[in-house]
């Protein structure tokens, strides 16, 4: 078969095609073919007069997704990659065209649904350098092949290229990234100047490093053990029913986790991960900062004492918290890792090629993928209406108005014991009419369960929901201090993680502070340090009508128009909205008949103590009372024994005075 009609062969299959030099490179300006197949008559002004050689295939999208694996250095890496895949996935090969290239390399062709770009897979070190021995062509790029010069199909054709599952695309991936002959690393750059540490002085990272086992932390996060192959240790990342995603190499403190695969958040491919890296991704996205701090508290690290230095004092207005020493905060913490996988996009080009509007999973309300948080007081049937929720969206059923995408829907339930749970779920579902066809909606009972927000978004990554549900809020907080901004933050980052890689609509509950919520904006109504009311892409607050049983609901949304306030009305088993009433007419408090309780006093104060100032802001936060009655609640605290004080000295300042709470 000669160019030409080779060139219309692959065209008419869906490939572009281009002519290419006697050096493999481009014969032409390309850059159209990239979005666009060759014309007839294009193709044969290339080809009719023999002027070109060589034929290329353009890969990626115009491609209908075509990726070519390109074996180099004369296929020196092809045997073993071959002798892998075929005990992974046998037949796999069988399926995908190869040809010999001249120098005796080789090349595979599939198709898949979202082609990557031209990427470096393995390298092999060759006196004492890295060389590519396999890498991948694919968007926006090229491959010579059959039939020109000195190309050799060897089995398969290219004009009948199959496209192949995910799995099966990861497969031949990690085969390759198995065999990368990583290059010895280098000793990180330290993000600080270095101190002169004293002997015995030990960071957190060199710490965890040094006692950390990777295969556990891996498994706590939902990787499964693969066994060994050659001088690795592999895993299979959550979500993928088996084959291999990642491997342990090394021993002692040299030992490194890798990922083969792109397909594995947080970590990133043919990167190397320390136990502290790994742990900080799982833990702190990448923050190398925190995560040496938390190990810091959690008692990794340690640093000789001296009675010459004391640690820098807090500002009296905040919390104080003990902070390892600067230094402490070692980052790099395996050579070949990289802390961030940051992106910088030029504005023009988001305006040229904008992305794709998410779906919208409540008309007017939320995309898919964002964060709803309900906000309301308690015993104002939360639950019902998130399971109100829940049912209308399996059921594509038009919610208080709004349509809705029809979708599975995950429900964490903390709080419910199963009887009730089904009580309810069957009450809701007999009123509507509904019988909810198998697979929309399903339940994780947790309630009695101690299972930290950690574990929850290891295990939701393997999942695939519509909307995962919540409920409530304050199961999650484990040790936090709901008036903690920083704590809370951390809380919402990680719910945030999980709506972001499983692509759900994060739904959650959360109660209102003490006192009128009337007199207050709505976005300030709900309880502790006010990080949920600005972090949630649609704030839905229920608070009191004047009329019994009824809830004005507000939206404070991010992404959409206002909408209009609705009165609800309770009538078991479900909410409705009553055009009626208005829902201006809000029910008043007295917040002065409202006692302000111990408890209340001790939800105020974190566990590292705080100043007087601050305890009164939380308190007057949290039960809506005023300025006098906080700090009356604060000396009655003391003088009944429940606080104490704890004065520390300072050079030319005040002492500072913090308020702890008293064991008893």
């Amino acid at each position: 078969m000669n160019l030409l009609s080779a060139a219309l062969e692959y065209r008419n299959a869906g490939l572009s095609v281009i002519p290419a030099r006697a050096n493999k490179a481009p014969g032409i300006k390309w850059e159209l073919y990239q979005k666009r197949l060759p014309t007839d008559t294009e193709i044969q002004g290339w080809f009719e007069n023999d002027e070109w050689k060589n034929l290329g295939l353009v890969c990626g999208t115009v491609s209908g997704g075509l990726e070519v694996l390109d074996f180099d250095l004369a296929g020196a890496m092809f045997a073993d990659w071959k002798a892998f895949v075929d005990d992974e996935a046998p037949g796999l090969l069988d399926r995908l065209p190869q040809e010999l290239s001249p120098s005796g390399g080789r090349h595979f062709f599939y198709r898949f649904i979202k082609p990557a770009g031209n990427t470096k897979l393995a390298t092999k070190n060759i006196d004492g350098k890295p060389k590519c021995g396999i890498e991948t062509r694919g968007e926006g790029g090229f491959i010579v092949c059959a039939p020109s010069p000195n190309y050799t199909l060897q089995s398969g054709l290219i004009t009948t290229i199959p496209t192949i599952s995910e799995n099966e695309r990861e497969t031949l991936w990690a085969a390759a990234r198995m065999l990368s002959e990583f290059a010895a690393p280098a000793a990180p750059e330290p993000a600080l100047p270095p101190r002169q540490r004293a002997p015995g002085d030990v960071s957190p990272m060199e710490d965890f490093n040094a006692r950390a086992n990777v295969a556990d932390l891996l498994s706590a996060a939902g990787w499964r053990d693969a066994g060994t192959r050659g001088q690795w240790h592999n895993f299979t990342r959550p979500g993928k029913p088996s084959g291999i995603s990642g491997g342990i190499i090394g021993d002692g403190n040299d030992r490194c986790f890798f990922v083969f695969t792109s397909n594995a958040p947080p970590f990133e491919p043919s990167k190397g991960y320390s136990p502290f890296a790994v742990f900080a991704a799982l833990h702190h996205h990448g923050d190398y900062s925190a995560t040496a701090k938390a190990l810091f508290r959690s008692g990794f690290g340690s640093r000789t004492k001296t009675t010459t230095q004391e640690p820098p004092p807090p500002s009296a207005d905040d919390d104080y918290m003990p902070e390892p020493p600067a230094d402490y905060l070692d980052d790099g913490p395996c050579p070949t890792s990289a802390p961030r996988n940051w992106t910088i996009e030029d504005a023009t080009d988001i305006l040229s090629a904008p992305p794709e509007r998410p779906e919208e999973l409540i008309k007017g309300v939320v995309f898919r993928g964002g964060k709803m948080y309900l906000s309301a007081p308690s015993k104002a049937r939360k639950t019902f209406w998130q399971m109100s929720l829940a049912v209308h969206i399996a059921a594509g059923l038009p919610w208080f108005g709004h349509e809705v995408t029809r979708g599975k829907i995950l429900y964490i339930n903390f709080e419910l014991n199963r009887w009730s749970f089904f009580n309810r779920l069957n009450a809701i579902t007999n009123v509507l009419h509904v019988n909810l066809e198998p697979g929309f909606f399903s339940v994780l009972h947790l309630r009695g369960q101690k299972a930290n927000i950690e574990e929850i978004e290891a295990f939701l990554l393997s999942t695939n929901f519509s909307v995962i549900i919540f409920d409530p809020l304050y199961k999650m907080l484990g040790t936090r201090n709901e008036n903690a901004a920083g704590e809370m933050g951390d809380l919402f980052n990680r719910i945030e993680a999980i709506a972001s890689r499983t692509n759900a609509t994060v739904v959650v509950a959360h109660h209102f502070a003490k006192g009128n919520a009337s007199e207050k904006a709505a976005i300030d109504r709900g309880s502790g340090s006010g990080v949920s009311a600005r972090d949630g892409d649609a704030l839905v607050i229920l608070t009191p009508h004047e009329s019994d049983d009824c809830f004005t609901m507000e939206m404070v949304l991010r992404d959409f128009p206002p909408q209009d306030q609705q009165v609800l009305r309770w009538r078991y088993p479900l909410f409705e909205v009553d055009g009626s009433l208005d829902p201006e007419r809000l029910k008043q408090q007295n917040t002065a008949a409202i006692p302000i309780t111990d408890g209340d006093i001790f939800e105020c104060v974190p566990e590292a103590g705080a100043s007087r100032e601050t305890i009164i802001a939380a308190i007057m936060k949290l039960t809506g009372r005023g300025q006098n009655a906080a700090a009356t609640s604060i000396r009655r605290a003391l003088n009944d024994g429940l606080l104490h004080e704890v004065r520390t000295k300072r050079q030319e300042k005040r002492d500072l005075i913090l308020l702890h709470k008293s064991l008893k």
